[in-house]
This record gives structure tokens, C-alpha cells and sequence, in this order.
């Protein structure tokens, strides 16, 4: 008798050699990761464990990290460069922006100059004690002599003689010339204030504002044309040259400021109480009231659009200020020329001011409903691997071609839970790479800020611990331990999960083997856990390697319609790939 051939069962094999990081959405895949602790895509196509952090210090009360010929930091109301305490400041959280060799700490309104090593304010105010006299000068405050003060002409003049015109209007400043044996006008009069001590806390070009002068003319704001200690000049006219010993005081003041940065030498702010956009004069970041008409001016300029101010970068030779929906350009090379371009579009989410960073040519930062790249046209958004999560208070910083990014998420539902469950809230670390355009979680630290220095990224946490992200010591390449505090993180215990490998299959195919291929240092541990329909995780294996080696470990799941594995471990272990043999069942299963 003979029988019917029978043939095998169709058996289809594939293989991910190359891990998608992380996915926190439903249609995770089998080689995308849904939850990820401690794991990187610096092995890409591989995944393995992040570097061990370096701590170098803990401070009492972080309130700031900025890098700047080294790093600076606050801690309570002591600032700090390269662990060299530099000055007091008031205790807060602190912004800086770095001009030149200055680094500048708001809402302080301080400096600190790197190589001078001095530490001041950027405001000023000084109140004579003496007697202040107002005499004419020329722009660099020389003495003019033979001078006459009246509303008639001087009879009998000499040649380069001076007379303040008081019966024109305005009052105007003449010189006799004697070949043409006429007064003309000087184009432009200044007035010397001579008093001990006046000039000594300010520059030429300074912005100033002067108050109580017995001459109203000179009360009010001024451009100072020339300094000295004992001495100011500005541009004015007098009726009669003047003494006074009623105290004179001469203030030079820095708006309010909610947030700041530099470009093209100038260092730029945004206030939300006053609707402006500032920038200081070039080259002075001390000075922000200086308006004659230069191209070294400092600029001021109200802007129209609703809502707060949000954030503040130097892009690309352009100044970005932020608004929540709306992001204002300002470019151009001087006051003159500015011009300011007004965009709608996702702008820095409130309260993630510090979430901008640049990774090479594009700026990244946190908006209100999502992580965006900005590239000089149009914001895109990148956050559509970290899922229907509402994230929040970003921070960020930026190394080797990736973005770092401490958020704060909302409470949230699990689509892999049970029906209704929530995830609580919490912080979370990632990291996008900008070259394979991969998420990757690192652990739920919260980072205060980021510092980028001498090829270093450093980052203090909510606890006041300073880290070093590639496990240095020192506080920058080359250098020595800060303190006796400087430790070595423990190996790095990491673990994933993994989206739904059986997605995709239909009527009678089903996942019938798995393999994991990885590579494993000495003194690692890997461990792999099964989930099958949303179950209890089940574990699968478990290895622990004291050579260099690589695995193979093979998994035989139940059948089941969605299918899941948890891998985890401590220590330095690649994932290589993950193979998949897929069998088909009869028309009863």
C-alpha cells in the first residue's frame, strides 16, 4: 500500500544583527528595546552596557555647572572654578553665559574672568564725597582754555578760543577761527566731571546714568566718551562751569534678565516683564545703555508675540529667543542691520530652558510636547521612540555626536500591563545619537546640568554629585583626582526589554526557537527572562563568564501570541543578535 508523501512543515528563520534601541511604544519590535536601563549605542549595531561614571566631587547645594576653560560650578552661595572657590553669590539656581574670557553668572549679574582671575560685578555705582567739577573738554577729556560762557559773543577773540553759545537754542559750543574770523559751531561739546575716584569702576563707551547734578542738563543717561579715575567725559553743553560737594552718582545697571548667551561678541538676554530682547555693547558685557549711533552699540528691541520668553541659543551665526510656540531670529552684524524674524513653530517647553544643546550643526532642546532638532529652518520633531509619555524640565548636553537629555515624565499607561495600569511618574536620562538616529535610556538620575570641556562631558545630579559620563576622575583630560571623594562607579548593572517578538505573525505561524548571540568580558553576568501573553517573567538562562567569550543561548518558548524577553546583567557584555525560528501549525494549532 502506499501513502500520500508528507510533506515538512515550512520553517522560516531570521536574524536582527542590528539593535534599535529604545522604543517606548507599542509597536516595539523584537529587536527594539520598550524598557532599557543603563544600555547604550556607542557598539552600534550592537548594544551594550553605558561607561561607568566618575565621581568627582559632591557639593552641599548644586546650583549651577557651566564649562569655561575648565569647569565652574555653585554650590550654595560660593562659586568655583576648577574646584577653586572664586566668589560669593546668592543662593539659587544660576544661569552663565561665556564671553571672551569671562564667565557671566545671572541673576547675579556677576563675573568671573578666567585669566585675570577676578571676580566682580557687572553693575556698577559710585556716590562722590568731595567736590565734582563740570568743566568743557574735548571727547578725551582735555581741558579747553579760554572759554567763555555767555548769550553774547566775546569781544577781541583769539584764534582756537572756545564760547558756549547760551542765547542759541540748544545751547551751542563755538570756536573762533581766526582766518576765517568767525565762530563755528563745534559738532559735537563735551563736558569733563572731575571728582575722586568717578571713573575708576567704569570705561569709555559705558553707558551710564547720572543723578544728582545741580546742572538738570546732566542728570539722565550718557554715553562716556573717555575715563580716567578722577575723571568722566559725555557729550553736553554747559551754561557755566559748575562745582558741586551735594554727592553725584553715577550708576551703570544690567537689565533683568530671564535668560542669556553670547554671539558675535556680544552677550544677548531676553525679559519676559518687559517683552525685550537685549544685547550688550560689543566686546562689554557690563555695558547695555550705550546708544550713539555706532555699530559697537548695545541694542534693545520690543517684540509683539504672546507668552513668556522659554529659552535662548546662539545658532549657526544667528541669536534663537524662545517662546513655547514661537521661536524669534535675530541676525545681522550690527545694531544698524539687525533684523528680527518671528517663526511659529515648537519652541523650548517652559521650564526646559536648559535642554538646548548642539550636537555638530543641529540644536536639540525639549518642547512642550516632545524633543525637537532645529537645523536653521523648520523644528522636526525626534522623540517618537520615547512614546505618548508627557516629558518635562528638560536638561541637556551634548558629546560625541550625542544628545543627553535629564527630563521629568508624567504618570503614564503600560500597554504591556494589566488593562488600565500606570506607570508613576519619575526622571529619566537618555541619549540620542545623532549618526544612527537611535534612543538609547541610561537610568533615572536627574541632572541639574550639563558641562562639555577638554573632550569631557560632566553632569551634576539632584543630590550634588559631579560626574564624569566616561568614568575619568579628574575634573578635566590630563588632569589630577579633584579630592579624595573622586570614586569609580561600581560595574554597570543594565537590563531590556524587549517589544513583542511574535508581531507580525499570522493564522497558524508561531515562534517555535530564539537564539541570543553575545559577547561577554570577564566578570560579567547575563541573565534572559521570558514574558509569554503578558505573563509572569520566567527565566531562561543565566551565565556568568570569567573569560572573554562569545554565547550563544538558545530559547524554546511556549506558544503563545505575544512573546517578550527581559535581558539583563552587570558588567561588559554586547548583544550581537537575535535569531528567530518561525514553525507553522495545522489547521488545529
Amino acid at each position: 500500500m502506499k501513502f500520500p508523501r508528507l510533506q515538512a512543515a515550512a520553517v522560516e528563520t531570521g536574524t536582527y544583527t542590528a539593535f534599535g534601541g529604545y522604543r517606548h511604544t507599542p509597536d516595539a519590535g523584537g529587536a527594539q528595546f520598550y524598557e532599557m536601563e543603563n544600555l547604550s549605542g556607542r557598539a552600534y549595531p550592537a548594544v551594550s552596557p553605558r561607561p561607568q561614571r566618575g565621581k568627582i566631587t559632591a557639593l552641599q547645594k548644586p546650583n549651577g555647572l557651566f564649562a569655561k576653560s575648565g569647569i565652574c560650578w555653585v554650590d550654595g552661595t560660593k562659586f568655583y572654578h576648577n574646584g577653586v572657590y572664586r566668589g560669593e553669590v546668592s543662593d539659587g539656581k544660576k544661569q552663565f553665559a561665556s564671553m571672551g574670557a569671562y564667565v557671566l553668572i545671572f541673576p547675579d549679574k556677576k563675573y568671573y574672568h578666567t585669566v585675570s582671575q577676578e571676580f566682580g560685578s557687572l553693575e556698577a555705582s559710585f556716590t562722590t564725597t568731595g567736590q565734582a567739577a563740570l568743566t568743557f573738554s574735548d571727547a578725551a577729556g582735555t581741558q579747553y582754555t579760554g572759554q567763555t560762557i555767555s548769550a553774547a559773543a566775546p569781544a577781541n577773540p583769539s584764534d582756537g578760543d572756545f564760547w558756549a553759545d547760551t542765547g542759541s537754542t540748544p545751547n551751542t559750543l563755538r570756536v573762533y577761527s581766526a582766518q576765517n574770523a568767525e565762530w563755528q559751531a563745534v559738532a559735537t561739546s563735551h563736558v569733563k566731571i572731575s571728582a575722586a575716584g568717578i571713573g575708576a569702576l567704569f570705561s569709555a563707551y559705558e553707558g551710564v546714568t547720572i543723578s544728582g547734578c545741580k546742572n538738570a542738563a546732566f542728570n539722565g543717561e550718557f554715553v562716556l566718551t573717555a575715563c580716567s579715575e578722577n575723571a568722566i567725559v559725555v557729550a553736553g553743553v554747559l551754561e557755566e562751569v559748575t562745582a558741586q560737594t551735594d554727592p553725584l552718582t553715577i550708576t551703570r545697571t544690567v537689565p533683568d534678565l530671564d535668560f542669556v548667551t553670547e554671539s558675535a561678541n556680544r552677550l544677548w538676554g531676553c525679559a519676559s516683564s518687559t517683552r525685550r530682547i537685549y544685547a550688550s555693547q560689543l566686546g562689554n558685557p557690563k555695558s547695555w545703555n550705550a546708544f550713539s549711533g555706532l555699530s559697537t552699540d548695545s541694542y534693545a528691541l520690543t517684540v509683539g508675540s504672546d507668552g513668556d520668553f522659554t529659552g535662548v541659543a546662539s545658532h549657526l551665526g544667528s541669536v534663537l529667543f524662545f517662546k513655547e510656540d514661537r521661536i524669534h531670529k535675530v541676525y545681522g552684524t550690527k545694531p544698524a542691520n539687525y533684523q528680527v524674524t518671528d517663526l511659529c513653530a515648537p519652541g523650548v517647553g517652559k521650564g526646559s530652558e536648559k535642554s538646548l544643546a548642539a550636537v555638530e550643526s543641529t540644536l536639540f532642546y525639549q518642547g512642550r510636547d516632545g524633543v525637537y532638532a532645529y537645523e536653521g529652518a523648520m523644528p522636526y520633531r525626534v522623540s517618537e521612540d520615547l512614546g505618548a509619555v508627557r516629558y518635562h524640565s528638560g536638561v541637556g548636553g551634548a558629546s560625541g555626536g550625542r544628545y543627553y537629555l535629564s527630563v521629568c515624565a508624567e504618570a503614564s499607561f503600560d500597554p504591556y500591563g494589566i488593562s488600565g495600569s500606570r506607570k508613576a511618574a519619575g526622571t529619566h536620562l537618555f541619549v540620542y545619537d545623532k549618526r544612527t538616529l537611535l534612543w538609547h535610556r541610561e537610568d533615572a538620575v536627574r541632572a541639574l546640568g550639563f558641562a562639555y570641556t577638554h573632550g569631557e562631558l560632566y553632569f551634576l545630579d539632584a543630590d550634588g554629585n559631579l560626574w564624569n559620563t566616561e568614568g575619568n576622575l579628574s575634573l578635566f583630560e590630563g588632569g589630577t583626582a579633584y579630592c579624595d571623594s573622586s570614586v569609580l562607579e561600581s560595574p554597570v548593572a543594565w537590563s531590556a526589554e524587549t517589544g513583542d517578538l511574535c508581531s507580525g505573525l499570522t493564522e497558524r505561524r508561531y515562534l517555535e526557537r530564539l537564539q541570543l548571540t553575545a559577547a561577554m568580558e570577564p566578570g560579567a553576568t547575563l541573565s534572559v527572562a521570558v514574558s509569554c501573553d503578558s505573563g509572569a517573567w520566567e527565566t531562561a538562562a543565566s551565565l556568568e563568564s570569567n573569560t572573554l567569550r562569545t554565547v550563544a543561548i538558545p530559547l524554546l518558548p511556549k506558544r503563545c501570541r505575544l512573546l517578550r524577553l527581559r535581558i539583563s546583567g552587570t558588567g561588559t557584555v554586547r548583544l550581537l543578535a537575535l535569531s528567530r525560528q518561525l514553525g507553522e501549525g495545522s489547521e488545529r494549532g
